[in-house]
């Protein structure tokens, strides 16, 4: 059957608008006409669609180390290396409260410490954090938002502090005049600590070297450091203490003979002392009044027994007749 020349296909309005002239009335002009925009727009979109697929591969996060281990004080970086990125943007986010660190290249957070660090002509998007504390323990998480939905990797960052020990027991015992010699290893430590001082009772003494105190450093996996004293006298006598850079110190007690003060010697203790030899002259007193008072007694009462018996009557059985 034959259309009417009314309703004509959509390759007809193309190849011969002339046609549509001799159509009978105006209608089919004026449908033309209309249809002519939405036609063209239609035309644009489906030849979008085909380029976007020819040519904007999805995109897909690449390898990256999923662990990070930074020691206190340190810079942390964690990596997201991203292919295909194109228009979308990516966003760093801390899972412990869910807050948005950045997104983009616009950082959301007034902690300065966080930072999105990326290169030119590198597909990695790295999140910086200086400074790190044992806080900034947690997971980390990149997220882009995609066609299909919200895809994400994921990073855990571990915050180490280093410890000192010295390999000696809690207390150290020498004779004066010995050499004195202490070891400090530093444990946990991602990265040799910036320096290692030494304290004498609160005083650092890594630099008196007209006492014969020397420190030497040797940096590597377990740093250690020695204190040697040459002599040591009874001034060196008390704590000593192991302090490296963003570790927990470790401390000692040295004793040099001759240093340990005797117990008498305390006012405490001589006070002590003086009570007792208070308390023992006290005793001897009341000894020695006690002793007169019996010898005085014996004295009277031999008297008195005396003086009964001359003054007693002479019993019948001594009467001479």
């Amino acid at each position: 059957m034959a259309l009417p020349h009314s309703i004509l296909s959509r390759s007809q309005l193309w190849a011969s608008p002339s046609k549509v002239m001799t159509a009978p009335g105006s209608l089919a002009l004026l449908l033309w006409i209309l249809l002519l925009p939405t036609l063209i727009s239609s035309e644009n979109e489906a030849n979008s669609k085909r380029d976007r697929s020819s040519y904007d591969p999805p995109f897909l996060f690449g390898d990256a180390p999923g662990n990070t281990t930074v020691q206190v004080g340190g810079t942390a970086y964690l990596h997201c290396p991203v292919f295909n990125l194109g228009e979308r943007q990516l966003t760093w986010i801390r899972r412990r409260d869910w807050h948005i660190l950045t997104h983009g290249a616009v950082t959301f957070t007034t902690d300065d410490r966080f930072q999105l660090v990326k290169e030119e002509h590198v597909d990695d998007w790295v999140l910086q954090i200086k400074h790190v504390v044992a806080r900034d323990t947690g997971s980390y998480e990149c997220q882009v938002t995609a066609d299909s939905g919200i895809r994400s990797r994921r990073v855990d960052l571990k915050v180490v502090t280093p410890e000192a020990f010295i390999l000696a027991d809690e207390e150290y015992h020498i004779d004066r005049g010995s050499s004195l010699s202490l070891v400090c290893i530093i444990e946990k430590a991602t990265t040799p600590p910036q320096y290692v001082f030494w304290y004498h009772n609160e005083r650092m003494i890594n630099y008196d070297s007209e006492r014969g105190i020397s420190v030497t450093t040797t940096p590597g996996r377990k740093t250690h450091s020695q204190l040697f004293i040459q002599k040591a006298d009874i001034s060196d006598s008390g704590n000593y203490t192991c302090e490296p850079s963003s570790s927990i110190p470790a401390s000692i007690q040295v004793f040099v003979s001759g240093s340990e003060v005797k117990p008498w010697v305390t006012s405490g203790s001589m006070l002590i002392q003086g009570g007792f030899l208070s308390l023992f002259a006290g005793l001897l007193v009341f000894h020695t009044t006690c002793q007169e008072l019996l010898v005085l007694t014996s004295i009277s009462f031999s008297s008195h027994t005396r003086s009964i018996l001359l003054k007693a009557p002479h019993s019948p059985s001594t009467i001479v007749f």
